[in-house]
């Protein structure tokens, strides 16, 4: 089954959220927004915004230390506490050839996506923070607060019933 397909359910199978697929256009829109807020530093540094196909390892760069993250478990308890206030989000690939990317509007649970074992990010709507689910057992998760600046409004991510459908 693909890790898309895998997502899809898993996220569907918690009744408490509703799950729209976000477009190509959308997803494509989301995962720069995400780097440009996450993977700054690597960017500045490397030129790339992703090592080695996968997103998550813009957190193991030495110089993205300037981002406060937690691992492990305080990340999953970080991410248990901030997805209990919020009710938006967008659940995007962690690797770069993956092809799917999904909005999510209802109480999200850490445990589906974690037990996964798979690169898996998963963002407030405002991209104020994320967590990062890896495949690596001994790597991750990540839960990573966004660094203060603002984004201008046509770097936002457009809604996902705002353009129609490829």
């Amino acid at each position: 089954m693909k890790l898309s397909d895998r997502v899809i359910e898993e996220l569907r199978s918690n009744s408490d959220v509703a799950v729209t697929a976000l477009t190509r256009r959308e997803r494509q829109s989301a995962i720069q927004r995400w780097r440009t807020t996450f993977a700054e530093d690597l960017f500045r540094d490397t030129g790339r915004w992703v090592l080695h196909g996968i997103e998550w390892h813009a957190f193991t760069y030495p110089r993205h230390l300037s981002l406060a993250h937690v691992l492990g478990r305080r990340a999953t308890a970080a991410f248990e506490e901030r997805v209990g206030r919020d009710d938006q989000f967008l659940v995007l690939p962690g690797e770069s050839r993956a092809d799917f990317g999904f909005h999510v509007e209802g109480h999200l649970s850490s445990s589906g996506i974690r037990d996964l074992q798979s690169d898996v990010i998963v963002c407030g709507e405002g991209f104020g923070w994320t967590m990062v689910y890896t495949h690596e057992p001994s790597c991750g998760p990540f839960f990573v607060e966004a660094p203060a600046r603002r984004f201008d409004d046509d770097e936002g991510i457009e809604s996902p019933t705002a353009s129609a459908p490829e």
